[in-house]
């Protein structure tokens, strides 16, 4: 007996169980008084708050890209006739699983490229999205997703580690605040930017070629700025 798609959605039912897990394994801290006299008065100075934003900024973008790869990789595969709906999904499963295998290597990336990851990081990003919008046929934007999917994971997280280690402990609850502020409004802005992009170019690539030359461009800036930064 075939089920309706609307089935598909029975997987967030995974969630309950590691939710119980959580519950019942997760260490608990312990909760200590602290005394009104002894809290600390920490603030945001003005370099903190241009990092912040910076890297708000930064991750704001790349999930917008993200979302943006899932809404427009089937639109390309069905008006471009490269496959069928389900090579499509296929192709943002593989972009999916990247996602994965880029958290099992942040750790050896982050110690070989340290302050520059982020930088390194969007090169095969943009080569990527490069991809994706000349696709002419599945496996090229097979690799394009899959080049994309894995080193945007490893800049979303990079941003999270970068204002775990450079911001003031009291203050990180409100740094990651604003930073995830950012990526929802990014996730939520994605159909909006490939309207405008669509008014521009009908060409549904068009949009993926645009935001590589961005992505290039953010990591020759940042690329620059942390040279003239260390020549001072």
């Amino acid at each position: 007996m075939p089920f309706g798609w609307s089935w598909a959605f029975i997987v967030y039912l995974f969630a309950l169980p590691i939710l119980l897990f959580y519950l019942l394994f997760a260490p608990k801290r312990a909760v200590v008084a602290e005394v009104a006299s002894q809290k600390t008065s920490a603030k945001f100075t003005k370099k903190d708050i241009v990092y912040i934003v910076g890297l708000s900024l930064l991750a704001g973008f790349v999930i917008n890209i993200n979302s943006a790869n899932s809404l427009r990789i089937p639109v390309i595969v069905d008006q471009l006739y490269l496959g069928s709906p389900r090579q499509a999904s296929l192709i943002l499963s593989g972009m999916m699983l990247m996602g994965i295998l880029s958290g099992i290597c942040f750790e050896g990336l982050l110690a070989r490229f340290k302050k520059q990851l982020i930088i390194v990081s969007l090169i095969p990003f943009a080569l990527g999205l490069f991809m994706l919008g000349v696709a002419h046929n599945l496996w090229l934007m097979l690799i394009g997703a899959m080049l994309s999917g894995f080193w945007y994971s490893i800049v979303v997280t990079s941003v999270f580690s970068n204002v775990s280690n450079k911001i003031s402990p009291q203050l990180i609850g409100h740094a990651t605040t604003l930073v995830l502020l950012f990526c929802n409004f990014g996730g939520a802005s994605a159909a909006i930017v490939l309207s405008l992009f669509s008014k521009i170019n009908p060409q549904p690539g068009f949009a993926f070629v645009i935001y590589a030359i961005i992505s290039l461009i953010i990591s020759l800036v940042l690329m620059f700025k942390t040279r003239f930064l260390s020549q001072k």
